[in-house]
This record gives C-alpha cells, structure tokens and sequence, in this order.
C-alpha cells in the first residue's frame, strides 16, 4: 500500500533529521569514503541504542513519578490533574527537594 501525502511528508522529515543528526546510514557508500564506512557504521548504532535506551529511561522515570505522586497525594478523581497539584503546598516541596 502507498504512503498517503502526510505519511511521504513526515518521512521526508525523518530522513533529513537522520542527515542532520549523522545518522543517514542508507546513504553510508555515497556519503563516506570506505576506508571511514565501518567506524562510521559503528558510530551511528552506538547512537540510535544510546537514544534508545535514554528514551526508555526517561518513559520509566514518568511512570515511576506517577505512581509516587498517586501514593503520596492522593487525587479525590483520577480525572484531577497533576497540573493541578503543583498549586498544593505539599506537592511543592516534595518536588523542590
């Protein structure tokens, strides 16, 4: 199946990212003498498992903060915002310290 015109578009957007970021590891034999293709090849994996499991992390460290934040203030509806929350006192200096 085709991509749609938002879908081309968004791929378009990745790909010059992945160029900006070094990491246009497609194009490694236009781009890259062959003396450098291997270390280079060996750079880009190094990054994308780096953001990879940066990202992880931080996705854990969310849900972590919720979890603590649920135990710790309890919201009277679950439909209540943390947002919301920052205004309480308490909920303030458990986040300054």
């Amino acid at each position: 199946m085709a991509l749609t015109r938002t879908e081309r578009k968004l791929q378009a957007e990745v790909k010059d990212i992945a160029f900006l970021c070094d990491m246009d590891f497609w194009a490694v034999e236009e781009h890259y003498k062959p003396d450098f293709r291997k270390d280079k090849l060996e750079l880009m994996k190094d990054k994308l498992v780096r953001s990879e499991v940066i990202y992880r992390y931080t996705l854990i460290d969310e849900f972590l903060t919720d979890v603590i934040c649920d135990y710790y203030f309890h919201r009277p509806k679950k439909s209540i915002s943390y947002q919301q929350l920052w205004r309480t006192k308490h909920f303030k200096v458990l986040c300054i310290t």
